[in-house]
This record gives structure tokens, C-alpha cells and sequence, in this order.
């Protein structure tokens, strides 16, 4: 069996063993490069480096929420710990994209379950796309069926990809990314106010970024479906 190519880079947590040792076995049969972000646990982030990149703003926060998602009466908080870690870990991931020699890879969050045979649907999606413009590809259920019939509407009896409007971000569970892109989004994440896939909206929003969602996913987040506890707050 030929293994894919695509570069795969999976943001965990390493407390949650269990996470790792469901995921690992499934990504070696199917891929030949994968790697787990270890780094930027929350127990091990430094004050230094959030404080440099985090900025504490209510105005920001809903400046930007306003902004893009017209809600007017969303409480401000701060990032938990947990969520914090998960940004940072995004951003790593990001890192090792734009400093690849592959045009694009894959991002999934350890807490992803893979629909049957993932991989070969990930390789005709990506032969779909060759001759498409694009930047930024979510492959997962995110929030859930109905959140994605409300976006894509008629086009979800489509089988291909669709093009959505901003904001175009599903949780950040599952996503592909191409090196330029990730480049960008790095350049932009320099200062963040909200969580990572809020942030991704309003970065990819402002760059206007091309972003397609899978009408059929390929993954569903198990911190969603009741198969592992959320481990952000």
C-alpha cells in the first residue's frame, strides 16, 4: 500500500494519552509524514511568550466580533490556559507549513474521529481543487449537520467542495492550508484577541482568503460528539 505524502500535523495535548495512541496507528497505515505538536502545553507555556502575542483588549475583542459576525452583545472573557496552548500550538504548526517544501499540508486537533476511508476522500478532494483557486480547505463536521446546512444551504447535495463567504471558519479541527497561506495567517497572528478559530475567521476574512468547506466531512471532532471531554476550559 502506497502511503500519501501530504504533510499532517496534529495539535495535542500529551496529557491525553489516549488521544495519541487512538489517532497514531490510523495516520501510520495511511500517511508517510505526520507529526504531533508537542510543544506549548498549557503546564509549560511561559508568561513571556503569550504576553507578547495575546493582547488583553475588551475593545478588540469586540471590535473584530462586530465586525465580522455583526454580534453586538458577545461578553467579553479571557483565554483560558487550555485555549491559549491550543493557539500556540496552531501557530507552530503553521511554522513548520510555511518553512516546508510542500505546497500545502493537513491540521487536525487530537480530538478528531476520521470517517471511513479518509484518506482516499482526501486525495480525490485534493485532485478536485488542482485546477481550483484556493486557500484554506475545512474538512471537518465542526460545530455539527446543522451548522453546516445553515452555511451552505442547497450546496451541501453537492459532493465537491464549496466556496463559503466569511466568516468561513468551522472550528479549526480539521483543515488544510497552503504554505503562502500559512505565511500570512503567521504574519497576522502576531497580536490575537480571541480564540484560535475566531481569530482564523477574522485573519482569513481580513486577507480574503479563499476557503472551501467539504459538503461530505471527513472528520468529526469527538469533544463535540460526547467520545472525549473538552480539555480548552
Amino acid at each position: 500500500m502506497i502511503k500519501l505524502d501530504i504533510p499532517i500535523f496534529v495539535i495535542h495535548y500529551t496529557k491525553l494519552i489516549e488521544r495519541r495512541q487512538y489517532l497514531e496507528p490510523i495516520l501510520e497505515k495511511k500517511y508517510s509524514r505526520f507529526k504531533f505538536i508537542n510543544e506549548y502545553d498549557k503546564e509549560t507555556l511561559e508568561k513571556d511568550v503569550v504576553n507578547k502575542s495575546y493582547i488583553k483588549d475588551k475593545n478588540e475583542f469586540e471590535r473584530k466580533i462586530i465586525e465580522l459576525w455583526k454580534i453586538r452583545n458577545e461578553q467579553y472573557r479571557e483565554l483560558s490556559s487550555g485555549e491559549l496552548s491550543c493557539f500556540f500550538k496552531h501557530l507552530e504548526a503553521l511554522k513548520l507549513i510555511s518553512n516546508s517544501n510542500f505546497e500545502y499540508s493537513l491540521i487536525i486537533e487530537d480530538d478528531v474521529i476520521p470517517v471511513n476511508d479518509f484518506d482516499v476522500k482526501i486525495n480525490k478532494t485534493m485532485k478536485i481543487m488542482k485546477n481550483k483557486k484556493w486557500d484554506v480547505i475545512f474538512l471537518g463536521q465542526g460545530i455539527g449537520k446543522n451548522f453546516l446546512n445553515q452555511k451552505l444551504g442547497f450546496k451541501r447535495v453537492f459532493p465537491n467542495p464549496q466556496i463559503v463567504n466569511h466568516p468561513a471558519s468551522n472550528c479549526a479541527d480539521s483543515y488544510i492550508v497552503k504554505k503562502d497561506v500559512a505565511q500570512k495567517l503567521l504574519t497576522n497572528f502576531r497580536n490575537f484577541h480571541l480564540s484560535y478559530d475566531w481569530e482564523l475567521a477574522y485573519q482569513m476574512y481580513k486577507l480574503n482568503l479563499d476557503v472551501y468547506w467539504c459538503t461530505r466531512p471527513m472528520f468529526t471532532q469527538g469533544s463535540k460528539t460526547g467520545s472525549y471531554d473538552s480539555a480548552l476550559r
